[in-house]
């Protein structure tokens, strides 16, 4: 799933775009989202992955934007052996985002009080997440509609001459013109920022698979 495709930048654009582009329009396409995503801090499609945390001696930790969780592991200083493996039940933790536990994305686990396990221990990677990440399984509509106002600002450049200019792995010059279009249009400026994440994590991730 992506953000916006060539057919949604061709219907605001009220235009034809060349076959001959597909792959330069494919490439603007991944731009964009690359560009939401770094300028938010989140990701707004479903990753289904494996994610290693820093355990903090605390009964709770922040994580990244979570729809769901299949196991959470605590193993030793990022093991690998099974014998260093605990797995926790689904009853020993609860998913919230902040202190709302009917709010998703989740971006926090609080252990339970009445679980087998008062606090995260502490470790190098050594909290496993395996889940759903994300901001939500479905692209928001504004967050399509701000990808094909982006994508079609560079092919409408492109139509008035300057193509040459956005080549497809020129992300300096594409990123300026993505600028451009926020700064000439306050709305899509509001909104992103109302989607921009105000980092709480504590520790280092990295995704496994």
């Amino acid at each position: 799933m992506s953000y916006t495709t060539k057919q949604q930048v061709e219907n605001y654009l009220q235009i034809d775009i060349s076959t001959d582009l597909d792959t330069q329009v494919a490439s603007w396409i991944t731009m964009a989202e690359q560009y939401i995503d770094n300028f938010t801090d989140r990701h707004f499609e479903e990753v289904s992955a494996i994610r290693k945390f820093e355990g903090n001696g605390e009964d709770e930790m922040w994580v990244d934007d979570l729809l769901g969780v299949t196991l959470i592991f605590m193993v030793e200083n990022d093991a690998t052996s099974d014998a260093s493996t605990i797995a926790l039940a689904t009853t020993d933790y609860h998913l919230k985002q902040g202190d709302d536990a009917n709010k998703t994305p989740y971006n926090k686990i609080q252990l339970n009080e009445n679980g087998d396990y008062d606090y995260f221990r502490e470790g190098q990677l050594n909290i496993w997440i395996e889940g759903t990440w994300g901001y939500s399984s479905v692209v928001p509509d504004d967050i399509k509609m701000i990808a094909t106002k982006l994508v079609a600002s560079i092919v409408k450049t492109g139509k008035d001459g300057n193509v040459k200019s956005f080549t497809e792995h020129d992300y300096s010059v594409t990123y300026l013109e993505f600028q451009k279009v926020l700064d000439s249009d306050i709305s899509l400026k509001t909104t992103l920022n109302m989607y921009r994440k105000v980092s709480e994590l504590k520790g280092f991730n990295m995704t496994k698979s």
